[in-house]
């Protein structure tokens, strides 16, 4: 980091844990940790069959009890740093300074709305200017992604991706506590039907490959066409160009196959998927594959 970014850090908290029998494990605390944390606590507050608390999804709330007892016992508190630490490109080591400088300066917020504004000078008081960095990253991100996913493969797939990355930028920019709201609606209130409508819902898929999507409100009327599973292409191009042989069978063959590119899936995408661009129709592992001008090139295995 240090030679692309003059003056640039990875920040990582290292945590040392004992258990009950006073093993010792090192732990490093950092945006997994945060996450799943954070996914938990609302969890927790909206089910009754929460499986019982372990790594990582109860790392947060342990941290906190180690550096400010007061605020673990405020899970909505805590929902509300995790938040914060995840808009930082250093999550583990933001929720670590948040609750330090709370303990140091005996902060108990009023609500999660005063804890999340007293959050972002703490971490601006380090460098962090948390919405610039977000317009800078919002750009820059789009500006690659729409080089490499430039193809008609990709198009309403590319339309999908453009509006939910500028959708959340400007919902979070409009209203910077909408992530709070959520833990304080209702499952499916007001605050989630707005993000939903905005936004729409993940891809999900089961053991069986069986997927559901749904877009944003605005893209309706061309949901069908819309495939995230393309994202995957990223995936399979990096294992193969890594890893050789041991990745030549593409890893979407089992989506493509429940996706509308089911009639393109054939022995190709099993023995040398990067053939498949031949075809009067190019599926999205050969679309990526053209982005980044590989179709010219000749793919030979070391021993």
């Amino acid at each position: 980091i240090d030679q692309v970014i003059k003056g640039g850090k990875i920040h990582l908290l290292k945590l040392e844990l004992m258990d009950k029998a006073k093993n010792i494990y090192n732990y490093i605390f950092g945006a997994e940790a945060v996450s799943e944390s954070m996914a938990y606590l609302i969890e927790q507050k909206f089910s009754k069959n929460m499986p019982l608390e372990g790594y990582p999804y109860c790392a947060a709330k342990k941290l906190a009890e180690f550096v400010y007892k007061a605020i673990s016992e405020n899970d909505e508190f805590l929902f509300t740093i995790c938040d914060v630490s995840l808009m930082t490109t250093s999550p583990g080591f933001s929720y670590y300074i948040i609750l330090l400088e709370m303990s140091l300066q005996e902060f108990f917020p009023k609500s999660s709305k005063e804890l999340f504004d007293f959050s972002l000078d703490i971490l601006k008081n380090r460098g962090w200017n948390i919405f610039e960095d977000f317009e800078h990253t919002k750009t820059g991100l789009l500006h690659v992604f729409n080089r490499i996913f430039n193809r008609p493969e990709f198009k309403e797939t590319n339309e999908w991706f453009n509006l939910i990355i500028n959708n959340s930028f400007e919902l979070r920019k409009s209203n910077p506590y909408i992530i709070s709201s959520l833990y304080n609606d209702e499952p499916f209130g007001k605050s989630w039907s707005t993000i939903v409508a905005m936004l729409g819902m993940p891809m999900v898929y089961n053991s069986e490959n069986k997927r559901w999507f749904s877009s944003p409100v605005s893209l309706k009327q061309n949901e069908n066409n819309i495939d995230p599973i393309f994202l995957y292409a990223f995936w399979q191009l990096h294992d193969l160009l890594c890893m050789g042989k041991n990745a030549i069978s593409c890893k979407l063959i089992e989506f493509c196959k429940a996706s509308n590119q089911r009639d393109m899936v054939d022995d190709n995408c099993v023995t040398s998927p990067w053939e498949k661009i031949s075809g009067e129709k190019v599926c999205s592992f050969c679309a990526l594959w053209v982005s980044y001008g590989l179709e010219n090139k000749k793919v030979v295995f070391n021993k």
